[in-house]
């Protein structure tokens, strides 16, 4: 990530294929790119603004919420797609983050669209 690393939006497009894999985790990229994990997770912030797990999530919760606005996939299946074994814990994640459930998520976007 340094000047022996790709630019942001390569390494971005990266690490999101790589976390596609649920089962890879910080110290195997970190691996992969010859760095210790402190280094790597401190590159990472500096580069993306966030930790590697606070990015990691944020990618799962946004890759939900465009399939709650555009498919009629269950929930819990949603949640099961991008990552998450738990739906309860699904649902947690999704409301800190944008203050609803996706039920009332998808609720509300079936409600404003005429």
């Amino acid at each position: 990530m340094t000047d022996r690393a790709p630019s942001k939006p390569r390494t971005a497009a990266y690490v999101a294929r790589a976390f596609q894999d649920h089962d890879l985790h910080t110290g195997d990229l970190a691996a992969l790119s010859g760095r210790s994990v402190p280094t790597f997770n401190r590159e990472f912030r500096r580069i993306f603004g966030a930790s590697p797990a606070q990015w990691r999530k944020q990618r799962k919760l946004d890759q939900a919420k465009g399939l709650l606005e555009n498919t009629g996939e269950a929930v819990t299946g949603i949640g099961l797609a991008v990552g998450y074994d738990s739906t309860s814990h699904f649902i947690s994640a999704f409301k800190k983050q944008f203050g609803k459930t996706p039920g009332q998520f998808r609720a509300a976007i079936a409600a404003a669209d005429p």
